[in-house]
């Protein structure tokens, strides 16, 4: 088991940019993923018209493999972020990592 951690996150498709430009410019990110979704949910009231017809919110899930100390750091470079909806995040410990295929 590893001492590290990896942040979920899922954000919303109108903050994209100004969440990858916080998280460049952020010294305790080595990098992170963000990978596009659909996110359903059975409360469509957030949900604008055209995602009330689809059914889903394009949302955008971010996970960032951190050490424990940086967990604050990350969640309050999130926090800073302009959103609309509130930021759904949890934290998982990783309980192993590394390459595959290295010569």
């Amino acid at each position: 088991m590893t001492d590290l951690l990896l942040l979920t996150a899922f954000i919303d498709s109108s903050i994209q940019d100004s969440t990858i430009d916080a998280l460049l410019a952020e010294q305790a990110v080595q990098g992170f993923s963000f990978i596009p979704v659909q996110g359903f949910s059975r409360d469509h009231a957030t949900f604008d018209k055209a995602e009330q017809v689809a059914g889903f919110r394009q949302l955008f899930k971010l996970e960032i493999m951190h050490a424990p100390e940086q967990t604050k750091t990350l969640l309050d470079c999130l926090a800073t972020l302009n959103t609309k909806q509130p930021m759904h995040y949890w934290l998982t410990p990783v309980l192993a990592k590394g390459t595959v295929g290295e010569s």
